[in-house]
């Protein structure tokens, strides 16, 4: 494993700076999968390939995983601390950049597929749940480069407990792109004034698409 782990000079530049070249917040929610596309043509990630993830990617004093654990036969949940509802402490990209040689997702040839696809679902906030709970997170599978050339992007999916829609597929597509520089995930907090300005610790459980073999990676 270890003789694959890349580190690209310049990409935490790049990354560092992905968010203004990202996806608008306020895009349309868009779910499912594209009726075109072929399961073999589905990037998707395991869990043992999720928990490879590694960098928060924003800054030191963000939002941040405080944990992440394997759901047996399922995903992984990862407890997200947001410190605050303020901008730049409510949004996080928890990828797999090749930092500090752990990034064994880092260059994966993906010209044989089309988009790539994780499902979400809301576990809890500050520990519990239920139909009072009106905040609502914006979650997506983010990747980079993107088709269009865009230093990362996901398409966004809206959960919230009071709406009653908790679990969600994102697709982002990839056709176009030769390799892989960050892959994983994005959330943010979706109308910021409805969460504690004091902070907030969100868990999110992330699947692999069902039905779909997850690639091995080199």
């Amino acid at each position: 494993m270890k003789n694959i782990a890349i580190t690209i000079c310049g990409l935490i530049i790049a990354l560092i700076c992905g968010n203004c070249q990202r996806n608008d917040h306020n895009a349309s929610v868009a779910e499912g999968l594209p009726s075109q596309v072929q399961t073999s043509q589905i990037l998707t990630l395991s869990g043992n390939q999720m928990i490879f993830l590694d960098w928060d990617g924003g800054i030191p004093s963000g939002a941040r995983v405080v944990r992440k654990r394997v759901i047996p036969d399922s995903g992984v949940e990862f407890d997200i601390h947001f410190p605050s509802n303020e901008p730049g402490y409510n949004t996080i990209d928890y990828v797999s950049s090749g930092v500090g040689g752990r990034g064994s997702l880092v260059g994966f040839d993906v010209s044989e597929y089309k988009v790539f696809s994780l499902r979400f679902t809301l576990v809890s906030i500050d520990g519990t749940i239920g139909p009072d709970l009106s905040q609502e997170l914006v979650v997506g599978a983010l990747i980079g480069p993107t088709a269009d050339g865009r230093l990362s992007g996901y398409t966004p999916v809206t959960l919230s407990f009071a709406s009653g829609r908790t679990t969600a597929v994102s697709s982002i597509p990839i056709f176009g792109v030769s390799n892989i520089y960050q892959i994983g995930i994005h959330a943010h907090m979706a109308k910021p004034e409805g969460w504690s300005p004091s902070g907030s610790m969100v868990t999110i459980r992330v699947e692999p698409v069902e039905n779909t073999p997850t690639p091995s990676w080199p």
